[in-house]
């Protein structure tokens, strides 16, 4: 699990938030690792589906929830890697379904859970709160995320100035 793996895989979750970006969705993408193994991807269709809970994460967790379930019954380390730092609905899945690691890009300073203090949650909630690798793919993923807000000003406005005063801090 070193960082040139870690870049690997959040290139695949990189591409799907390219996808997303290309047919009008919000880019943010991920992938399910198992074991060390690509089990899959999907990106956001919160626009195209007109669903707004159709985030990355949650698609790709729903869409192999019986591969993280046996992966979890034989003790095999699942990891998910996104390139937006997990909503609360998103960390809500991870957590739920044990996910042992959480590999994002940018930070979400409107929604991300990244920052948040597990000790504040109940015992088993805490207890099943996933290990966070920030960072990999950061100023690609803020990028494109950035790029689309831009281009949607009128909606996206406030929370662009939100991701532009995190990079200042970098």
């Amino acid at each position: 699990m070193g960082l040139e793996e870690d870049i690997r895989f959040m290139q695949i979750a990189f591409e799907e938030a390219r996808l997303a970006y290309s047919r009008g969705d919000v880019p943010v993408g991920a992938a399910l690792r198992i074991d060390g193994r690509l089990i899959g991807m999907d990106g956001n269709t919160t626009r195209t589906l007109q669903e707004w809970s159709s985030h990355a994460e949650a698609l790709v967790i729903k869409k192999y929830a019986s591969a993280i379930q046996r992966a979890k019954k034989q003790e095999q380390y699942v990891e998910l890697y996104t390139t937006l730092d997990p909503c609360l609905q998103c960390m809500g899945a991870i957590v739920l379904n044990r996910i042992d690691r959480v590999i994002y890009g940018c930070i979400d300073p409107n929604a991300g859970m990244a920052e948040f203090d597990p000790k504040q949650l109940k015992p088993w909630y805490s207890g099943h709160w996933p290990k966070l690798t920030g960072g990999v793919m950061r100023d690609e993923s803020y990028a494109l995320l950035t790029q689309y807000m831009q281009e949607r000003e009128k909606d996206w406005g406030k929370i662009l100035k939100l991701f532009e005063e995190m990079r200042k801090k970098w």
